[in-house]
């Protein structure tokens, strides 16, 4: 259905604390092309722009037990810059209660009120995975860095533009909270969390409402 759809995302103003990232609402705005499942950039906290051409990216979604509409997006790369080999993983979880929507302006709700059944607004939450090691490392310790995160979403909404040929397409704009962070390298070992308005994703998803669906959603 949407082979090259394009998409323009503007950054937005994150308000609160960012261990001093942000980005400003006057920055020039990017093209990205829907090649496949999702497309999106990730701000403050984290920073990277997910594009097909760059990433693994695959979507799985299930009707779960408690009649809950689950969608998983997953999103790999790796690669060796610089005699390091780095290796990221995101992954990004829609839940709603009942159906998917057909139209509509849906914002965000807290797992405790999607878990009351009595909203058609989506839980979404994100987490990432980050390892570095250097490669060829003549000293005595090799250097490593591993860095894990868990967000939840806070604010913001998914819009849906189309609902046709089994295929929902939507765009979304979340603010979320950064549960937790756990950082380990050569050195030290330190977690950190929560922190409000720790991350900003701008991006588009589409689903296959046949193709993709599965009796049980993947871990990673």
């Amino acid at each position: 259905m949407v082979k090259h759809l394009h998409l323009l995302l503007y950054s937005i103003v994150l308000s609160g604390f960012l261990y001093g990232c942000g980005v400003s609402e006057e920055a020039e705005p990017i093209e990205y092309n829907l090649n496949g499942p999702i497309e999106f950039m990730i701000r403050g906290e984290i920073h990277d722009d997910i594009l097909y051409d760059f990433f693994d990216i695959r979507v799985e979604w299930t009707k779960n037990e408690f009649n809950e509409s689950v969608a998983r997006f997953f999103v790999s790369s790796r690669d060796t810059i610089n005699n390091r080999d780095i290796w990221k993983r995101y992954i990004l979880t829609i839940s709603r209660n009942n159906d998917w929507p057909v139209s509509g302006n849906i914002g965000v709700v807290s797992l405790a009120e999607l878990q009351k059944r009595e909203t058609g607004q989506f839980f979404i939450s994100f987490n990432s995975i980050y390892r570095e090691v250097l490669l060829d490392n003549d000293e005595d310790e090799d250097f490593f860095l591993n860095l894990d995160h868990q967000f939840t979403a806070t604010n913001g909404n998914v819009s849906i533009i189309s609902f046709a040929d089994n295929k929902l397409l939507a765009e979304f704009e979340i603010i979320f909270r950064m549960d937790k962070k756990i950082h380990r390298d050569s050195i030290r070992a330190r977690d950190e969390g929560p922190v409000e308005n720790a991350l900003s994703i701008l991006g588009l998803f589409e689903i296959d409402l046949q193709q993709n669906r599965v009796q049980q959603l993947s871990s990673w």
